[in-house]
């Protein structure tokens, strides 16, 4: 498995790549690296230990991208910090506070999560008390997605990565083909859709239809 360094690097690359071919609107959001002052602040307000590979993407900071096909948006990034992540958990343990949630992944997220992005499903780090740092991904419309994503930080970052960085909300199989034909050479490292665990994850969330691996969705024929 690729080192967090590797991986950041990998992602600029494939950046820089997808922006050559010229075929997609690309807006660049940089964001600052984390303090270990942030970091430590997160750790003491959340009693939690944040995973290394975490804390080395947070001392490293990172770009987040929208990349847009007409009007299909394909990929918005939006990770976020320490300080970002303090925010957006301590606002969700307050509303825990008074509303305990029933779904174990969303009562995972407001114990002892760390949050890494925000908006729509984000994913977090179960990273507090009896978790092992797994990442869930929290779903805010739809039945919840009890497996985890991955087994850490990285080999999340490596998956998401190695399938395009594709995070399509609508799970458009169409969609998905389409931009991964264009994208893949751009991939530094791909991992084919039918392996690929990320995809295999995004896919449980629909069952019409379904992304590759999942029971159907098979690549259209060429015409």
């Amino acid at each position: 498995m690729a080192t967090i360094q590797q991986l950041l690097e990998a992602h600029s690359k494939f950046v820089n790549a997808v922006e050559a071919l010229g075929a997609f609107d690309i807006v660049r959001r940089p964001l600052r690296a984390s303090t270990a002052a942030e970091i430590a602040q997160l750790e003491r307000a959340l009693g939690v230990v944040v995973p290394a590979d975490l804390r080395a993407f947070w001392e490293h900071g990172f770009e987040n991208v929208s990349l847009c096909d007409g009007d299909a948006v394909i990929i918005t990034e939006t990770f976020v910090g320490a300080k970002g992540a303090l925010e957006s958990a301590e606002i969700t343990r307050k509303i825990a506070g008074d509303y305990p949630p029933s779904d174990p992944v969303e009562l995972r997220w407001a114990q002892s999560g760390i949050p890494f992005h925000e908006g729509e499903d984000p994913c977090f780090i179960d990273a507090g008390k009896g978790g092992d740092g797994s990442v869930f991904q929290r779903i805010n419309d739809g039945d919840p997605l009890l497996d985890p994503v991955a087994k850490s930080f990285t080999e999340y970052f490596e998956r998401w990565l190695g399938a395009g960085c594709y995070s399509y909300g609508k799970g458009d199989v169409k969609t998905f083909w389409k931009y991964w034909d264009r994208v893949r050479p751009c991939v530094p490292d791909p991992i084919e859709p039918g392996r690929n665990a990320w995809l295999l994850h995004h896919g449980k969330r629909y069952e019409n239809p379904k992304f590759p691996g999942t029971g159907g969705a098979k690549k259209p024929k060429a015409r």
